[in-house]
């Protein structure tokens, strides 16, 4: 094969993978414009839904009381520190270091549980918000059928949409209907939560 017959092959080539790609864009440009597409706001479903308040009032309960058990904790060491600090003027130096010690382990040990609620708060809070997903699952495909879309964006990630295309408030109608609320369930001490 000469330099020149293959310059041509060459050249054949990439005009048949640029038709070819054209023809691919066209067919892309042609399937989005056939795009139906419906826009909801997850926010504002979990905000104005009865079982998204519910959900939501738990969870800020529950964040309150572990945010003041967090704040006593901390005022216990200070007050226990300032008392300490008080006391090695006149206990031995054996005595002093034998009180620091105990304390510090039992305010690890302190810590240690708090870390341990909270983690068993945060999986029983994303459990709940699973719960909360999977009954907005069913709805949304019926609303893809009533509406004959083929796509469900969350309004956050648009730039812009048309008048027509939200149906958050539809969406909160038929899950009030459905689901009123969602319980909140923290695991218990020493439960397994692997795999929630």
């Amino acid at each position: 094969m000469t330099k020149t017959s293959f310059m041509r092959t060459s050249v054949a080539a990439l005009t048949m993978l640029v038709i070819s790609g054209i023809g691919a864009t066209a067919a892309i440009a042609q399937s989005a414009q056939t795009a139906k597409i419906l826009v909801v706001e997850i926010a504002e479903i979990t905000r104005s839904s009865l079982a998204g308040k519910d959900l939501t009032q738990q969870i800020e309960t529950q964040s309150a009381e572990l945010q003041a058990e967090r704040d006593r904790l901390q005022q216990e060491v200070r007050s226990q520190e300032q008392e300490l600090i008080r006391q090695q003027q006149i206990l031995a130096a054996d005595a002093f270091e034998e009180r620091r010690r105990s304390m510090g382990q039992r305010f690890a040990a302190a810590q240690s549980d708090y870390e341990d609620k909270v983690r068993r708060f945060q999986i029983g809070a994303r459990k709940a918000e699973r719960e909360l997903q999977s009954a907005l699952t069913p709805i949304y495909q019926e609303l893809l059928n009533k509406y004959g879309a083929n796509l469900i964006l969350e309004r956050s990630t648009l730039v812009m949409t048309g008048s027509g295309l939200d149906v958050t408030r539809e969406v909160v109608e038929r899950l009030d209907q459905s689901v009123s609320n969602i319980k909140l369930d923290i695991p218990a001490p020493g439960t397994s939560t692997s795999g929630l």
